[in-house]
């Protein structure tokens, strides 16, 4: 709870994200895990779960839609091809000496391309963004908008030294009593 427009903003979006994302775990990835867990267990495909497969289809004598075909091993579960691709295909290839420079030359660049972008972010960041409607900073802004544009003019204030024990900080209360014409 705060009176930061943009911190408050960036709170109430931050905590409906994580709502959404508590819900959709308790609800959508246990539903989708129980999905899985009962289509491993009936031996089904893991990418399409059903597909049929005919004399020509995808697996010649592999177990279509749950079903044995005559003449096969029903014991062994087909492998599928998500499978062959992340337990045969893709370390034969990436673990071979071609495979490690493709792979480290990929990660160089994108590091490369990383660290130009990061050299390339720009800040649109305004103080007023974070000042609350009802502080009395937004009239300090308006007499700087008013008379100087917005533009920071610098400026400095030279005085003799103050007589009298304690100096500046001693005079305080006459400092506080000057005005501006």
């Amino acid at each position: 709870f705060t009176t930061l427009p943009a911190l408050s903003a960036f709170c109430g979006f931050t905590a409906l994200g994580i709502l959404f994302d508590f819900v959709f775990q308790i609800t959508f990835f246990v539903a989708f895990l129980t999905w899985d867990l009962k289509r491993r267990d009936a031996r089904k495909r893991d990418c399409c779960c059903c597909p049929c497969c005919g004399p020509s289809g995808i697996g010649r004598g592999t177990p279509c839609c749950g079903a044995a075909v005559a003449g096969t091993d029903s014991a062994a579960p087909p492998k599928s091809f998500s499978y062959k691709v992340a337990a045969e295909w893709l370390p034969s290839l990436t673990l071979t000496t071609p495979g490690k420079v493709v792979v480290l030359s990929i990660s160089a660049g994108l590091l490369a391309l990383g660290c130009v972008g990061a050299t390339s972010v720009g800040s649109d960041f305004n103080i007023e963004w974070f000042t609350p409607a009802d502080s009395p900073l937004r009239s300090v802004y308006a007499v700087r908008d008013l008379y100087f544009r917005g533009r920071q003019v610098p400026f400095g204030i030279y005085t003799q030294e103050v007589e009298g024990a304690g100096g500046y900080y001693g005079a305080r209360a006459e400092l506080d009593t000057l005005t501006v014409a």
